[in-house]
């Protein structure tokens, strides 16, 4: 569909490729699957605001003016972040760039040679054989430096400010295939919590889970209804126990928006993931390819 909602013209469609073909070529290719993108809401509010763009970086704040003015931003446990000319910290680091869809299985086993690390800092990327970038996992720390005894209150947000498909002109948008894991691991509790965040099915399809009006992202592909409710999804992938993603904050490019508190003296550690899902059945349109993302992180009130 064009931004205005009509269709496309025939010689600028990109109709999607047959799923069940798509998924035995994802079987002999591993990671290596080729898919299609739906144009979605997020899709449309975004592309008229400037979202595509040549920048693949991660840029890390904390917000100016708040009153998070003893937290610590830290490269790793040992080095904190730079301060521009008020104090204020802030991070850089390469974002996402020149990648292909992989799946959250994929991503899942990556990770897990990554978070028992105590001293995991900086980027990993998730490479294929063919050296194609499939994900990428940035880490960076947390910490209540405040003599306050009272916890401090914070919102964390992430937001997506570029995003450019050179070699893919057709992929206007990656709502449908993006995913964000966030690993959020306080210091010393031995817990590795995590959530993925995606963009709400945009075919209005519910889940078997929450009905109708659950539009929450499945993790990977999923199948119709066993009851043969063709309106209905549910998961054939699962981590854990969780088979859905959490949805995205907002239809503008605020990815994620969480409230959370930080102890005195405190270490929280967060890894970022980013990636294109490539097991995502209900896409239609040109697919993510050699894609490059710029994303931001901040903390503030």
């Amino acid at each position: 569909m064009s931004k205005d909602n009509k269709p496309l013209p025939d010689g600028d469609a990109r109709f999607p490729k047959s799923f069940s073909l798509a998924r035995n070529r994802a079987l002999k290719k591993a990671a290596i699957w080729t898919g299609a993108i739906c144009t979605t809401a997020f899709g449309l509010v975004l592309l008229t605001g400037g979202l595509l763009g040549a920048n693949h970086g991660f840029t890390t704040k904390i917000d100016r003016g708040s009153s998070l003015d003893q937290i610590v931003l830290r490269e790793n446990r040992q080095q904190a972040g730079q301060r521009d000319q008020d104090g204020v910290y802030f991070l850089n680091a390469e974002g996402l760039t020149n990648a292909k869809p992989t799946q959250a299985e994929k991503v899942l086993e990556f990770c897990s040679g990554l978070y028992e690390d105590p001293d995991l800092a900086g980027n990993h990327v998730l490479v294929d054989e063919e050296g194609n970038q499939r994900a990428l996992a940035y880490t960076f720390y947390l910490e209540n430096a405040s003599q306050k005894a009272e916890p401090q209150n914070f919102t964390f947000y992430i937001s997506l400010d570029a995003y450019i498909a050179p070699s893919n002109a057709g992929a206007a948008n990656p709502y449908s295939y993006l995913r964000v894991l966030v690993y959020r691991n306080v210091e010393g509790s031995g817990l590795h919590e995590h959530t993925f965040y995606a963009a709400p099915n945009d075919q209005g399809m519910g889940t078997v889970d929450g009905g109708p009006n659950d539009l929450r992202e499945c993790l990977s592909d999923w199948a119709e209804a066993k009851e043969g409710d063709k309106t209905l999804r549910r998961p054939t992938f699962f981590d854990g126990e969780v088979g859905y993603c959490k949805n995205f904050a907002s239809n503008t490019s605020e990815l994620i928006r969480e409230d959370d508190l930080i102890e005195k003296g405190q270490v929280i550690r967060y890894t970022i993931v980013t990636y294109f899902e490539g097991l995502d059945p209900d896409c239609i349109g040109a697919y993510p390819n050699n894609s490059s993302l710029s994303l931001s992180a901040h903390f503030g009130d």
